[in-house]
Formats: C-alpha cells, sequence, structure tokens
C-alpha cells in the first residue's frame, strides 16, 4: 500500500509536468493518479484510528471512511473526463458521449448520496468503540460507481475501432478488474482489495496513457524526419538533376565521352565507400566526380573533337580545363568540395600532375579517388583515335601506377572492383549488344557482326537461330557461317579497324555447307559430315529442303572445348557436322560469333549446359604444345594455362623452407602478373582443393598485394633495384625465362617470406590469426611454366 502511494504521487507530479498533454487530459490524469494516492492514504489512517475513542481518533475514523468512499468515485470522474477528450481529440466528436454525460450525472449524485450517508448511516456506521460497520444500504452506494463503469464499457467498444489496442486493454482493465475485487471483498471483510485494485488499475492506465504518449512522440519524430530526409533527398535529386543536366551538355561537346562523368561518378562513389567514408563523404566524392570535367565547356569543339591525337599546344589548351572547371564551381559556395573533382583529377600522386603539381596526401582525397577512377573508365572507353583498351590491360595500367600516378590505396580498391568484374560490365556499352541478349542481326556485305560473341568453356554451348536471305540474293550468296576468335576485350573486330589497341585472333570460320577456313588455327578437322537430302526445282534456282520454308533455313550449333580443343556441332536443313579445332595453346580464350552476308539472322537462342563434357569426348586431333617439359626437381614440373588453374602439392613449413626452380612465361603472357605466385594455407593433407582448404596469403611474383584473409594479415614490402629497368623491361625478362629462389622462415604464427628477380625485390610478413598450426607452402601463378622444383628445409651455412 506504501508502494502505491509513493508511485501514485510521482505519476500525479509527472502528469502535471507532461506538457505534451492537453490540458483535460492532463488534469484528468493528475486527478486520477492523486485520488488513487489520497485513497490509500486515507484507508490506511482508517485501519490505524479504528477503534480510538479519542477526540482525534473520532474526527479520523469519521474522515478517513467518508474519503474513502468518495475517491473511487472520484477516481471514476477522472476516467469519465478522460474518456471524454479521447473521444473529442482521437476519435473527432464535436461533444461528449450522451452517455458519459449521464455518467457525470451519477457522479454528482453517488456524492450527495455519500454526504447524506454520512450523517444517516444509510452505508455505513461507527459503533461505540469508533469501529467501522457496513450498514443496510452498502450495496446502494455501488449502484452510481458500477453504472458509471458500465456506461464508460459502452463508450469505449462504440469506439473500439479508433482506440489504440494498449489504450482500450487499459481502460476495460480499469473498469473490470475492481469489481472483481469488490465481489471478493464482500467474502474477505477488512482487506482492502476494491481499493488496492483500483488504485493499481489507475496507475497502469496512467502508465498506457505515457506509453501511448511516447509512441505519439516518436511517430512524430519519425514523421519529421521523414519529411526531412524526403526533403533532403529532394533536394539531393534536384541538385544530381542539375548537375546531370550541365553533364549531357558537356558530353554533347564530344561524341566519344557521352556518360562518361556519370560512370567516372558511379565508380568513385564504390570505391569511397570500399575505403571506409561515409555516406556524406560519399556523396560529395560523387557529385565532385559527376562534375569534374566541367571545364571542358571552356575548351574549344574543335580541340575536343579533333580526330586523332592533339598536338603540343592543343594539349597545352586541354590542360586548361582543370583551372576552368575550379573557376567555374567555385561560385557554389554552399559545395566547396565539387573544386575537388573539377581541380584536382589530373593531379598526379608523385607530383608530377597538373594543374598544380600537388603529390601524396596534399592533394585531396576526393581528387585522388577520381583520379583512378577517370583513368580507367578513359582507358576502357572509345576515343577519336584508338578503340576501347582491354580491362586486363587498364587493370595493369593501374596496377603499374600505383605509389607514382595513382594513391595506392584507391587504386588497389580498383583493381579489386575489377577482378570481381567478371562479366566485364564495368565499361562504356555503348551501342554494343552482346550475341546471348541480341534476337536479330542483319549481316551487311562485310560480314562483321561487331557484337559480343559468347565464351567457349567446358560446359555446351548452344546456339539456335534462323537465317533469311536478302531480296535477289541465294542461299549459297547469303549462307551465315560461325566464326571461332580470341579477343582481349572479347570483342571481333574488322581487321582494318582504326586504332584497335585489343589483340583480336581468328581461329578459322566454319560454313553450314560443311567447309572450313582456317587462320589461327593448329589445325581444323572435320570429325563428321552428312548431308541431307535436298528437293531441285528444276528451274536452276537453290535447292529446298522439303520441311524448310522457302528463302529460310535453321540452325542448332554445340560448341564445347577441352583445354586447346574446341568441339563443333552444327546442324542445319541441308547439313550435320562435327569440326575439331585446335587453338594455338591451351592458355587461349576461345569465342564464337555468328558471321555471313546478304542475310538476315533472328530467333536466336542461347542456352548453356552446365554439365562439363569429359574431355574423351572431344578427339584429339594435335598433341598439345606444353612448356613444363625437361627435368624434374623435388616437385613435377608444371604448366599454368589461367589464373591459378594449377597448384604443386602443399609442402609442410617449419621454421625454414627454401624453393628453388625456373620459371617462364607462356607465348599469351602479356601483363605484369603473368608471374608465379607463393600460396600459404592449411588444409588436409595439404592439399589446396580440399574443402577445408583456409588461405592465408598469395604473394605474387610482381609484388601486387592481394586482398586481406579473414584468418590472417599480410604485409608486403616491394623494392626497385637498378636491376629492374622498367615493367617491359621485366616482363621482358620473364618471358626469357629466370631462375627463382624464395625462402620463408616461420616463427610461431609469423611467417616471412624474400624473394628476388629482374630487379623486383618482395618481402612479405603474415601473420596467421585463426591458432592453425600446421602451415603449408605451394607454387602456382597465371600464364606460367615452373620447372626444377627444388624444396630445401634446412637453413645451410
Amino acid at each position: 500500500m506504501l508502494v502505491l502511494i509513493g508511485v501514485c504521487g510521482i505519476l500525479a507530479v509527472m502528469a502535471m509536468c507532461t506538457r505534451t498533454l492537453s490540458r483535460k487530459r492532463r488534469y484528468a490524469l493528475v486527478t486520477l493518479e492523486l485520488s488513487g494516492m489520497l485513497l490509500l492514504v486515507f484507508d490506511r489512517l482508517a485501519y490505524l484510528y479504528r477503534g480510538d475513542t479519542g477526540d482525534l481518533g473520532m474526527v479520523m475514523t469519521r474522515l478517513s471512511n467518508f474519503l474513502v468512499f468518495l475517491f473511487p468515485m472520484i477516481m471514476l470522474h477522472a476516467v469519465n473526463l478522460y474518456l471524454i477528450d479521447l473521444v473529442e481529440t482521437d476519435c473527432g466528436h464535436p461533444r461528449a458521449p450522451k452517455q458519459l454525460v449521464a455518467g457525470e450525472v451519477l457522479f454528482l449524485a453517488g456524492v450527495i448520496l455519500l454526504i447524506i450517508s454520512s450523517f444517516t448511516g444509510f452505508y455505513y456506521i461507527l459503533d461505540e468503540q469508533n469501529r467501522y460497520q457496513r450498514a443496510g444500504g452498502f450495496f446502494v452506494y455501488y449502484v452510481a460507481p458500477v453504472t458509471m463503469s458500465v456506461l464508460q464499457i459502452i463508450t469505449v467498444i462504440q469506439n473500439r475501432k479508433r482506440f489504440k489496442k494498449r489504450l482500450l486493454g487499459s481502460i476495460m482493465l480499469f473498469t473490470f478488474i475492481p469489481y472483481v475485487a469488490t465481489v471478493l471483498q464482500i467474502f474477505f471483510y477488512g482487506v482492502s482489495l476494491t481499493n488496492l485494485t483500483i488504485v493499481g488499475m489507475a496507475v497502469f492506465l496512467y502508465i498506457s496513457a505515457l506509453m501511448d504518449l511516447v509512441e505519439e512522440v516518436e511517430n512524430a519524430h519519425r514523421m519529421k524526419i521523414r519529411y526531412l530526409q524526403e526533403e533532403q533527398q529532394k533536394l539531393r535529386d534536384l541538385f544530381e538533376e542539375t548537375a546531370e543536366a550541365l553533364v549531357s551538355s558537356i558530353d554533347a561537346k564530344d561524341r566519344y565521352t557521352h556518360g562518361h562523368s556519370s560512370r567516372v561518378a558511379k565508380y568513385s562513389e564504390r570505391i569511397a565507400r570500399l575505403a571506409g567514408m561515409s555516406d556524406q563523404e560519399c556523396d560529395e566524392v560523387y557529385f565532385a566526380a559527376l562534375l569534374h570535367d566541367v571545364g571542358k565547356i571552356g575548351i574549344p569543339d574543335s580541340i575536343i573533337n579533333k580526330d586523332g591525337r592533339l598536338t603540343d599546344d592543343e594539349y597545352a589548351v586541354m590542360k586548361r580545363h582543370p583551372e576552368i572547371g575550379g573557376s567555374i564551381l567555385a561560385k557554389i559556395s554552399q559545395a566547396p568540395y565539387l573544386l575537388n573533382g573539377a581541380c584536382y583529377h589530373h593531379e598526379r600522386y608523385d607530383g608530377k600532375g597538373y594543374p598544380r603539381g600537388l603529390a601524396g596526401e596534399q592533394i585531396p582525397a576526393a581528387g585522388r579517388i577520381i583520379s583512378v577512377a577517370d583513368t580507367y573508365d578513359t582507358m576502357t572507353s572509345r576515343r577519336s583515335y584508338r578503340s576501347p583498351i582491354p580491362q586486363a590491360v587498364a587493370r595493369e595500367e593501374l596496377v603499374k601506377g600505383m605509389g607514382t600516378q595513382f594513391d595506392p590505396l584507391y587504386a588497389k580498391i580498383m583493381v579489386r572492383l575489377i577482378d570481381q568484374d567478371e562479366d566485364y560490365r564495368m565499361k562504356d556499352n555503348g551501342d554494343l549488344k552482346e550475341l546471348s541478349m541480341t534476337k536479330q542481326l542483319h549481316l551487311t556485305e562485310q560480314g562483321f557482326t561487331f557484337s559480343q560473341g559468347v565464351q567457349v568453356t567446358e560446359t555446351s554451348l548452344y546456339l539456335r537461330f534462323r537465317a533469311k536471305p536478302d531480296p535477289g540474293c541465294t542461299r549459297k550468296e547469303s549462307m551465315p557461317l560461325l566464326l571461332i576468335y580470341d579477343s582481349e576485350d572479347k570483342l571481333l573486330h574488322a581487321p582494318d579497324e582504326k586504332g584497335n589497341t585489343a589483340k583480336c585472333t581468328i581461329y578459322g570460320e566454319l560454313c553450314f555447307d560443311g567447309t572450313t577456313h582456317g587462320q589461327e588455327a593448329r589445325e581444323i578437322c572435320t570429325t563428321h559430315m552428312e548431308h541431307f537430302d535436298v528437293h531441285d526445282p528444276g528451274d536452276g534456282s537453290d535447292p529446298v529442303h522439303e520441311q524448310s520454308g522457302l528463302n529460310e533455313e535453321f540452325y542448332e550449333v554445340e560448341v564445347v572445348r577441352n583445354r586447346d580443343l574446341v568441339r563443333v556441332r552444327m546442324t542445319g536443313d541441308h547439313l550435320k557436322a562435327e569440326h575439331i579445332v585446335a587453338l594455338p595453346y591451351a592458355a587461349c580464350f576461345a569465342f564464337v560469333a555468328i558471321k555471313g552476308s546478304h542475310c538476315l539472322v533472328d530467333r536466336i537462342q542461347v542456352e548453356r549446359d552446365n554439365s562439363r563434357t569429359p574431355p574423351a569426348d572431344i578427339v584429339r586431333i594435335v598433341p598439345e604444345l606444353r612448356f613444363d617439359g625437361g627435368e624434374p626437381g623435388d616437385l613435377p614440373n608444371i604448366q599454368i594455362d589461367g589464373y591459378r588453374r594449377v597448384t604443386t602439392e602443399g609442402i609442410p613449413l617449419g621454421d625454414y623452407l627454401k624453393l628453388t626452380f625456373h620459371t617462364k612465361s607462356l607465348p599469351l603472357a602479356r601483363l605484369v602478373w603473368h608471374c608465379p605466385f607463393v600460396l600459404l594455407f592449411s588444409a588436409r593433407r595439404g592439399n589446396a582443393g580440399a574443402e577445408d582448404f583456409r588461405e592465408f596469403a598469395l604473394i605474387r611474383f610482381d609484388g601486387e598485394e592481394c586482398p586481406a584473409s579473414e584468418c590472417a594479415e599480410s604485409e608486403t614490402e616491394v623494392d626497385k633495384t637498378e636491376e629492374f629497368g622498367d615493367w617491359e623491361q621485366w616482363k621482358a625478362r620473364n618471358r626469357e625465362g629466370l631462375d627463382c629462389t624464395v625462402v620463408l622462415r616461420r616463427k610461431d604464427n609469423e611467417v616471412t617470406a624474400v624473394t628476388e628477380q629482374a630487379g623486383l625485390r618482395i618481402r612479405t610478413t603474415t601473420r596467421i590469426t585463426d591458432g592453425s598450426k600446421r602451415i603449408y607452402v605451394a607454387l602456382t601463378g597465371d600464364l606460367v611454366a615452373m620447372t626444377g622444383i627444388r624444396v630445401q628445409t634446412e637453413e645451410r651455412g
């Protein structure tokens, strides 16, 4: 009882101090809690002075018992006022419901009857020993409170859909539970069950009202935040649309740079996010990148749209665009960060850039990020004097420029994005459509589709299409054929294409009349040929298959490979044939495209079977060319025809391990990472292909630091000696062949690996963090052969 008295008092004070409540509701809750507190106080005093026949006892007993009967009705009156305000404000009623008005009348009547009873002894009496006794009219007292509660329940039920569930439940409990206690009170005389429960329910009602208030405040706060966010987003969208409109006007000046600024902005934002920048910083980088070329507005169109490379004087004019852009964007005082893109995206990390020749951290971070993204997109986009540079070559240029042209941190992130871009979507697609997404092709007289071919892999590729000759052309003149080729950018280029930077190799052409034309393939062999009977019209026109419609023919092709062999099965209305194309090397990529002349190819369907074709199903027509011959060492010689396609068996790493071997890049190797790698890992029995394989570090002989492992930390130091020269010389020495040595030392969970070859000294320190005790070392790489591998496990003086 004392606890409830204190709680009610505190809640009454809190209600008085809560200014977010309406005046009526605050009055009702304060009245409710104060009445509950005083009810328990006088209930307690009535008990304490019970039987005290002194003057004070006589007064306190009569006063306390009167108030014990009065305050429950006052509490119901407070609930009535609370409901009236709730109905008028939350439910939208213009006036109080009639039943609640009737409840107020009953309240006044009940108070009057209580006053009369205190003089007549109708409800209760005090005997000669000053003890409380129930009188004959005791149950009449409950008529007004019970009726008020019923009227309140009716009001709640009528408005139940508009009341919140929490308030609905608390009001129903307030009106119901005390009467259950009242019934029990009849049988347990002397225990204040009714008073305790009515006060407890009052506390519960207040807490529900407070929680409802908190929820309303939170909702209002959320709505305000949502409104502010929407307004902020609208402003951002408006700013972005304005910036894009400006960018479009810039791109319109140069027919070769359409979409360049938007792509640079997207790449820059991704780099910034992966570098750990905040959302606001990423937005700033995005917009700075979007407007990084705004200064080109001030460059003459004759320079921007010139076919071919610029002269020195023209280049000097072009180099002014960062300063022009800076002067334009400096006028936007609310977004000073925009200057970081326009002014600094041509600065170099080594200080040899322009316009200010800043170096390292002197260049704003946004400028260093945009420099990387801008350079990448420039390389992979078409220019007036060249075709797009292949992505692998662009990646190599980023690797070469780390620490000189580019900030190493942001260049590494861009390289990681390139490595994740398996489908090569980070480029200027222009009007190019992949063959797999093309539904119709019109083959011209030259016969080049200029579509992106589909890669041939170890899983069967199915190509189905229909070919229709152009009007006036015979079937022989318009028959399509298949082209097997390789290209660094996966695109099929015409031999005389201007400024083509991608090496494109045509292996052979396969025609649907059974003929083949080999070019760069080592050999093309027809292993099966079957001609179908055709109907000859007898008028000198083309024979037509009986199942084929006039002037159209349907074709189906299956293409699959195993190492250096490509099997092509071709089926048409007149022919069924199987050809084997021997590529120069197993490391060669192969793509298939449609070529022809004077015909329309449509209804193109491209599907791939996920099951791998057994190597024995493809007839070997020539021996495979290999470069891993010679006397083996402690481990078998290996030839690696693609990125980490082959790995040596694992060598357990003790305190010391020395590996010596001869390495030579394969003929197709053109990039700096076409070199040996050293792999640190843990796996059952040292098998790098095991299910429990965990990689700790990959040490590449070009010095590029690979992404961090989840179970280890690595640091790589790269030094270039006088012997190094430049990267082209380094690659040339790898193509000629090198003798390599790698020394690994282990102390507890730390492994240090040191190697030096062709003037590149690499030291990698790896700390194993997952507690692995058994560590293995293996050799792998990319487009490289390693022979004469020797293993030394003891250090010799």
